[in-house]
């Protein structure tokens, strides 16, 4: 959730891995946009672009790029309110910009992106998330993200968490969990999610959360019931972000702290402002801002084993 004045326009993405951090791109203005067209969408390469996505520019064909068979699996909350320790509750679901901006960066590589909740319930947007004051009053951004998800139909056909057993996991590359406060309710807590997380943990696949999606890890016990990424380093929502925001003071616990509590390694950036972090096969973005840039790590993080068939 976003504070109610515009997002710092330049700043770096600081990539954590073991222990040293690297500066990768710009994330804010024309700058950013051209850097990321330039690196992550080429140019030159002789194919004809197609009509541009909502990040304002075209999706990247590589020479030579085949259909990959392994997809990446997003999986959504499907809470429609959060419980506040006042009593009340607060309407939530996903955070616009957490789903559209990834989907994008995935599918523009070519990677097919299925999504999943708990029971297969539609999930719901967080009306906040398009709400013009958390965009520094851009109602065109608005516009765009809304057309976005309109453009997702596995939006409105959401699989079952509950039917993803080891088999159809196997052929799954990656996790992909975006935020909204929505996790923090169920995703949190659910055994299917704990069980997705065992497998992938197992066999070293990628797991990729944005925002309050690192909830989810919060259900990833082993059978002592030790966190199975506890002394992970690790971000997400900072303290610092959520005291800004009005559920400041209203929410159970942060997820910071209830991610620390676990055993998590929480390493938070500016408030606002992109910041990645990457242990092994976790890998954390802390807030809307690192929504493409989590998503750039997380191809990244893709070896041909791993989204090949055979992989």
């Amino acid at each position: 959730m976003l504070p109610r004045q515009p997002r710092p326009r330049r700043g770096v993405v600081v990539l954590a891995r073991g222990g040293i951090c690297q500066r990768v791109a710009p994330t804010g203005g024309e700058e950013a946009s051209s850097w990321r067209a330039r690196r992550a969408y080429g140019r030159g390469r002789g194919q004809q672009p197609p009509e541009r996505s909502f990040l304002g520019r075209r999706p990247c064909y590589t020479q030579g790029m085949q259909p990959i068979s392994k997809p990446i699996l997003m999986i959504l909350s499907a809470v429609r309110a959060i419980p506040l320790t006042d009593g009340t509750v607060h309407p939530t679901g996903y955070w616009a910009e957490e789903v559209v901006v990834p989907y994008e960066v995935l599918t523009g590589q070519g990677l097919e992106v299925r999504i999943a909740t708990p029971g297969g319930e539609l999930p719901g947007v967080d009306a906040l998330s398009l709400d013009p004051r958390e965009h520094g009053g851009d109602r065109g951004k608005v516009a765009r993200l809304e057309d976005a998800l309109a453009q997702i139909p596995a939006l409105m056909a959401p699989e079952d968490l509950a039917a993803l057993d080891d088999q159809v996991m196997d052929g799954i590359a990656a996790l992909f969990f975006p935020g909204g406060h929505g996790p923090m309710v169920d995703l949190c807590q659910d055994p299917d999610v704990a069980r997705l997380l065992r497998h992938c943990h197992a066999r070293g696949k990628p797991v990729a959360a944005l925002c309050h999606g690192p909830a989810a890890l919060l259900a990833a016990r082993d059978a002592s019931g030790r966190n199975l990424y506890a002394g992970y380093r690790a971000t997400s929502f900072s303290d610092a972000e959520e005291a800004q925001t009005e559920l400041a003071g209203r929410l159970p616990h942060t997820l910071a702290a209830a991610l620390g509590a676990q055993g998590l390694r929480l390493q938070p950036g500016p408030a606002w402002g992109a910041q990645v972090v990457i242990d092994r096969d976790l890998l954390t973005g802390q807030n809307p801002a690192s929504a493409a840039p989590l998503a750039q790590a997380l191809l990244a993080s893709l070896s041909p084993s791993a989204i090949s068939p055979q992989g």
